[in-house]
């Protein structure tokens, strides 16, 4: 999910280690051959035992590719302005509507070219199981009518498919048991081919709901999670899953990597990309702009 936040400058040897109580949390890990240096030693340590691997998907596999979201310029304020404009306005269906477009258009790649490649090496270890974690919905969010399939198309398209990892488990909607009067439990997250859709439920409750499901249905649970987001918040969310089971270690990287970044900024084109977005409340990507701007549309 985007939001509005100053672009940040991280030095190579900024990341640091904290040491807590079953695991370990690497911070501002800036490379992902890092990650991949991390897992390859985890995975060696805990040869013999399950493993897993969960990957936070937005910031830390995938990021956006149109070039006004990674300069300092007026355009990326604009777009915010008018975001929460519309919120303040006209309530939040209409910025439910408006957003999705943005989400719907914008065209995402892989931040590290060898994503890919790690990931589907990873799943061809038999103790090894790879899943996302996304802050994303399971059902529809204005625009997009399906958002599993969406979010599930977006790694598709860089060659990253999680499906294979638990592929015998159905789709599930995950819920903490209620008690014998209460029939209808609040459903937290849900879990479909590979992917944990978490919405707005922490991550690491709602890992550790998979979890229990995992060890219940199938008998299957980890020696040891590693988890990889962006955020440190999720970070440390997680890893307090770790300290509830004694038969569970967790391995934390915190990533800042650094981004593609796209050619220079061309002002014309996001000048026009921003007021298209403003009057037709539509969001088109650098491609389409420039067409649509060179056309005098």
């Amino acid at each position: 999910m985007l939001i509005r936040k100053k672009l940040i400058t991280i030095n190579l040897l900024s990341f640091f280690i904290i040491s807590l109580a079953h695991g370990t949390i690497y911070k501002n890990i800036s490379k992902f051959s890092k990650v991949e240096e991390y897992c390859k030693k985890a995975i060696e340590q805990y040869k013999d035992k399950n493993i897993l691997i969960a990957w936070d998907v937005d910031e830390t596999l995938l990021q956006q590719t149109s070039s006004l979201f990674f300069y300092n310029n007026i355009y990326i304020d604009r777009f915010f302005d008018e975001l929460e404009s519309i919120v303040e306005k006209e309530g939040k269906n209409t910025y439910i509507k408006v957003y999705s477009s943005y989400m719907e258009n914008e065209p995402l790649v892989a931040i590290d070219d060898n994503m890919s490649k790690f990931i589907n090496l990873l799943q061809q270890k038999k103790n090894v199981k790879n899943i996302a974690i996304t802050a994303t919905l399971w059902d529809s969010f204005g625009q997009i009518k399906n958002t599993k399939k969406w979010r599930a198309n977006q790694l598709k398209k860089v060659g990253i498919d999680f499906s294979q990892s638990f592929p015998i488990m159905p789709p599930i909607s995950l819920h903490i048991e209620k008690g014998p009067i209460e029939t209808t439990p609040t459903i937290l997250s849900h879990f479909d081919n590979g992917i944990l859709y978490t919405g707005t439920t922490a991550k690491g409750m709602a890992l550790s709901l998979l979890l229990h499901v995992l060890k219940k249905d199938i008998n299957w649970q980890p020696a040891l999670i590693i988890f990889i987001d962006d955020r440190e918040q999720n970070v440390e969310n997680v890893h307090t899953i770790c300290t509830m089971d004694k038969d569970i270690n967790c391995l934390g990287l915190h990533v800042a990597f650094e981004k593609k970044t796209p050619q220079k900024l061309d002002k014309e084109v996001a000048e026009f990309q921003i007021n298209y977005f403003i009057k037709n409340r539509t969001w088109i990507p650098d491609q389409k702009a420039k067409e649509l701007h060179k056309n005098k549309f």
